[in-house]
């Protein structure tokens, strides 16, 4: 019994020096922020992707098998140029085809013009005869049977070159067609070689030397060269904060602590499922922003893009660190009065990760503990 009076005892000296530092000794050492004017802005922070302002996706207008692959992904190509090209024997087999019936038409048509010019000279020398007949036939000079048969000559002659006639005009209708058909097939077979529609860098291709490939089939991705863009896929709800025009801020490892600018220039009109890592379907919206400079960035690389959503200037701000929830349920600060701790309950506005607008319940250069989730009780004597 001895025993425990004497541990009661002790136990109320404690608590008598304890009580006896904290309001008359020189108080506890705390770290403290005061109430500031200045800006505040809020961020919308989310995963990006660089990518290729402008991407073509280059594609096989005919089935073949890949023959020879001229460039490799990072290559800088221009307009033009010859990426692969593709063999296909019955295509090569058939512009042959076209080609040598192009050619045997246009034979023909020599053929027949030249039969068509001994026609027209034999019908003007006919002609020239029939006349000077008809003038002997009206003198008695010759007799009417004679004059018939030069003139049947003349009509037979006559007949000839009209058919002729008939016959360049089909082989030129030939000639026509197979033209056509020669150009069809001269044009299908341009698709052999497949050429970059622009300039810039090949990014990826997603085939192999040897490969049988369809029409419709991806040869070969290219960036163009006006520049990067990062796309970020946006949770639909969080859409009511963003608009176009808004600065972003890029970061990412690759780039250190450099820190690049942005702006949002499209929001996509589409939203579409995703599936997080926790398995949880998600409806997002693309957002392309705009770089004003790419440093270190390639196609491909992952950032962080930091939104900003608002800004309010000229406001009482206070670190976030330094607001609690109280027992009640408000928020609240520990206020130094006098190197004394006050429990003062605040309302708040805006806030990011850094700062919180103080809207009531403080002044211009209060001064706070810094950490508002110290266990100090209310009262309590502090030293700055």
């Amino acid at each position: 019994m001895r025993k425990k009076i004497l541990i009661g005892a002790a136990v109320f000296a404690l608590a008598i020096v304890v009580m006896v530092s904290t309001v008359w000794g020189p108080g506890i050492q705390v770290d403290t922020a005061s109430v500031y004017l200045g800006s505040i802005t809020t961020e919308l922070v989310e995963t990006g992707y660089v990518q290729n302002v402008e991407q073509y996706s280059v594609q096989s207008t005919l089935s073949g098998t890949i023959a020879k692959i001229n460039v490799r992904s990072g290559d800088s190509v221009v307009a033009g140029q010859v990426l692969l090209s593709i063999e296909n024997p019955d295509l090569v087999l058939e512009k042959r085809q076209a080609e040598l019936q192009l050619a045997q038409a246009n034979t023909e048509l020599s053929v027949a013009q030249q039969t068509k010019g001994s026609l027209i000279t034999d019908l003007a020398k006919v002609t020239t005869d029939l006349q000077r007949q008809k003038s002997l036939l009206d003198a008695g000079a010759i007799s009417q049977t004679e004059y018939d048969d030069l003139e049947a000559q003349y009509n037979s002659l006559k007949q000839k070159s009209e058919a002729q006639d008939d016959y360049i005009n089909s082989i030129r209708n030939t000639i026509r067609q197979s033209q056509a058909i020669s150009d069809s097939v001269s044009a299908k077979a341009g698709g052999l070689n497949i050429v970059s529609p622009i300039v810039g860098t090949v990014l990826d291709i997603p085939i192999e030397n040897g490969e049988v490939v369809a029409p419709g089939r991806t040869l070969v991705e290219i960036g163009s060269s006006t520049g990067l863009e990062v796309k970020s896929d946006l949770l639909s709800d969080d859409l009511r904060d963003i608009k176009v025009g808004q600065n972003v801020k890029i970061t990412a490892p690759v780039l250190a602590d450099q820190v690049l600018l942005g702006q949002i220039v499209e929001i996509k009109p589409k939203a579409f499922i995703k599936v997080s890592a926790l398995g949880v379907e998600q409806r997002r919206v693309p957002v392309i922003i705009s770089l004003n400079e790419s440093a270190a960035l390639k196609p491909g690389y992952e950032v962080q893009v930091r939104i900003e959503t608002a800004t309010k200037n000229e406001i009482l701000l206070l670190p976030r660190e330094s607001i609690r929830q109280g027992a009640d349920g408000n928020l609240q600060v520990l206020l130094i009065k006098d190197n004394r701790v006050l429990f003062q309950d605040i309302n708040i506005g805006m806030r990011n990760l850094d700062q919180v607008e103080i809207t009531e319940g403080l002044s211009l250069g209060d001064v706070v503990i810094r950490d508002g989730s110290l266990t100090m009780a209310e009262n309590t004597k502090v030293k700055i």
